[in-house]
């Protein structure tokens, strides 16, 4: 039957307007997996076309585009060493990271695993949104998931390819100092211009790679981050930090302001992916989810209105396949969404602390913290 479905394809479909086939192979179960992707190899190659198939996946030859993918470390990079041609696709996940920092991780990200680009094994990447999570206002789609800020960052690294210099890792903002933290903020600036005149109403995203952080986790001793969100999980391995099923981190950073004024700020301390409802959910009545706090020169931020659904999709476990994932996404779970807190600044220099407690396994661990103001000198200035 699939050889017969196969024949109709290539009959109906030139190979002008379709030179490639994707056969998949990943997430199946077959007996004879060798005998299987040997057969459809050549069925497709009798045809005058080129296989496409998922690495990890069903075993394939040489012949075969892998399109490589696995959240191991190093085990990309590692696949981009084998024979045959090759596709990025182990950083392209839209619905899987917080949209502000995949922008900058698509930046900062090696393209194909490779530092001096070769292309004539590596043919580029993919960029996709897989929700999963059932979707209540398809119109809502690409703001959920920061589609326009993801697509700019990643049309850049892809189309120039290598990378923006050595970084610790991919989910981790650089220092502003280097290289890589410099490369970062002048590809910010770019993306405020497209914003603006392109794009107002299409983007929930505000340049953040400047901010420096002390962060203490636990009884550790404090250590610097960078950025407007800071992925904890990626701290701690990239620190060598370890944890428990439970933690404390707490965060320090200063906002320099020319004279006494309110701002405001984006402030979340929980980011599902948007194919999976683990997560804290929304915040109890007056809180941030997950019992998060942040305060200014002392005084406590607390949530802007109060919250329409209380408690809700608190959820401690991976709800793939089971019928949490039929709740649809709300703007009050995603803080890039909502409503910016109202901030007091004082003239000079203001101290922010963040406390984000981790307090179950699984949890993606992050905090977010993103002043909807301007930049200069590396500090954070209004």
């Amino acid at each position: 039957m699939l050889e017969k479905c196969l024949e109709e394809f290539f009959r109906e479909i030139p190979k002008s307007d379709c030179p490639y086939i994707h056969i998949g192979s990943d997430e199946v179960w077959i007996e004879d997996r060798e005998g299987f992707m040997q057969w459809i190899e050549n069925v497709i190659e009798s045809h005058d076309r080129q296989a496409i198939a998922w690495d990890p996946g069903l075993p394939a030859s040489d012949h075969v585009i892998r399109q490589i993918w696995n959240e191991a470390a190093g085990s990309n990079a590692a696949a981009t060493t084998k024979g045959g041609k090759s596709l990025d696709s182990f950083v392209g996940y839209l619905n899987y990271y917080d949209p502000m920092l995949f922008t900058s991780r698509c930046f900062l990200h090696t393209a194909a695993a490779q530092s001096v680009p070769d292309t004539t094994k590596a043919l580029g990447g993919i960029l996709c949104l897989w929700n999963d999570v059932r979707v209540d206002k398809k119109e809502n789609i690409a703001l959920h998931n920061g589609m326009i800020n993801g697509m700019m960052a990643f049309a850049e690294r892809f189309w120039n390819g290598g990378n923006a210099g050595e970084v610790e890792n991919e989910n981790l903002l650089p220092d502003p100092s280097t290289e890589a933290g410099q490369k970062l903020a002048a590809f910010e600036e770019k993306m405020v211009l497209h914003r603006d005149r392109f794009h107002k109403d299409k983007m929930r995203w505000a340049p953040n790679a400047q901010i420096r952080w002390k962060v203490k986790i636990d009884e550790h001793e404090s250590l610097a981050a960078y950025g407007g969100v800071v992925d904890l999980d990626a701290f701690c391995q990239t620190k060598h930090i370890s944890v428990g099923d439970t933690a404390l981190a707490t965060a320090q950073t200063v906002i320099t302001a020319e004279r006494d004024m309110d701002v405001e700020a984006w402030i979340g301390f929980c980011v599902p992916a948007r194919s999976n409802r683990n997560g804290y959910g929304i915040g109890q009545q007056g809180r941030w989810e997950g019992n998060g706090q942040c305060f200014v020169n002392g005084e406590e931020i607390l949530p802007p209105k109060p919250w329409d659904e209380p408690g809700a999709y608190d959820y401690h476990f991976n709800t793939w396949g089971k019928p949490e994932e039929e709740h649809p996404f709300t703007d009050e779970q995603l803080y890039w969404m909502r409503q910016p807190a109202r901030i007091h600044l004082n003239k000079g220099d203001n101290l922010v602390e963040i406390i984000a407690p981790k307090t179950y396994k699984g949890l993606r661990w992050s905090f977010s913290f993103i002043p909807l103001m301007n930049y200069e000198d590396g500090q954070v200035r209004v």
